[in-house]
């Protein structure tokens, strides 16, 4: 088995512990979400910090935040999950994004974030990005440890288990 298809799997082990530990979390109570806890806000200023190096073509800094095994996926395309280094070449030469109805949820030392990316400065895009990113404690720190990205376009109701109710007002 070649080391793309290993880390992939240790992904789906990341992804299925982060669903267990939250069935864990939701019979002893709520988990964090938004901003109301210090490691929503940790997390939130982190993706702020992402953008701000990709905009600033700092690939230390960037180096910085993602963890070594580090994997996009991408909606389009689920089968070719980009890996770091494709991932940091590519956010090099990419456009500046602002960031747009941050929510943060965290469940034990992961932190799932979910975001629009949405193009800075009036620059011209296709449409808005939505991107879910998990996030883990460890050593200290926060790293990326893996993205999913989709384009948000078509209609709500064509996503099953969709309800559609009115937005929540953020208290921060």
């Amino acid at each position: 088995m070649d080391r793309s298809a290993l880390r992939l799997g240790r992904r789906g082990l990341l992804a299925a512990g982060a669903l267990a530990a939250a069935a864990v979390a939701r019979a002893a109570g709520p988990p964090s979400t938004g901003h109301a806890t210090r490691q929503g806000q940790a997390v939130g200023q982190l993706e702020q910090a992402l953008l701000d190096a990709q905009r600033t073509k700092d690939r230390t800094a960037l180096e910085q935040l993602l963890s070594e095994d580090f994997l996009m996926i991408v909606a389009q395309a689920p089968d070719q999950p980009v890996d770091r280094d494709d991932w940091l070449e590519a956010s090099l030469r990419a456009g500046a994004w602002d960031l747009r109805d941050l929510a943060v949820r965290t469940v034990g030392d992961v932190a799932l974030a979910s975001f629009l990316l949405v193009p800075a400065g009036g620059r011209a895009a296709p449409v808005p990005v939505f991107v879910v990113d998990a996030w883990r404690q460890a050593g200290g720190g926060w790293r990326l440890e893996q993205r999913h990205a989709s384009l948000a376009t078509g209609p709500r109701n064509a996503i099953p288990g969709n309800v559609t109710r009115p937005a929540i007002r953020k208290k921060i």
